[in-house]
């Protein structure tokens, strides 16, 4: 399983082939990326933070940073397992002994409700 390379020299004619070791991590949106190895699982992380590599689709535990990619292999960008919590839990005060950012979207006249009801 992988892929072959064919090496030609079009002065005698001959052909060799060489085996092309590669690497294929399946993005969520169904794209393929191939990189050559030895790579290990950090060095694909540095381009999406918020994944992680498993061994398959479902979402598990991923692979170790420091984990070794192996050639022919399928692997699967995951999204992490440290998503942003959700509204429900900000609003009940459970910020995880952090601070929590959210973005809101308000129309001017909102925003001027609300500036006065706190100036009041």
């Amino acid at each position: 399983m992988g892929n072959c390379l064919a090496l030609c020299e079009p002065s005698s004619g001959s052909c060799t082939a060489k085996k092309v070791k590669v690497v294929r991590v399946a993005k969520p949106d169904g794209k393929i990326l191939e990189f050559s190895t030895p790579i290990l699982v950090k060095d694909i992380l540095t381009n999406y933070p918020a994944y992680g590599v498993g061994v398959s689709k479902k979402v598990t535990e991923p692979l170790s940073p420091h984990h070794e990619l192996k050639a022919g292999r399928l692997y699967y960008l995951l999204p992490s397992l440290h998503s942003p919590p959700n509204l429900t839990s900000l609003r009940n005060g459970d910020t995880g002994g952090g601070t929590k950012r959210i973005k809101v979207i308000i129309t001017k006249q909102q925003l001027q409700q609300l500036v006065t009801k706190q100036i009041s």
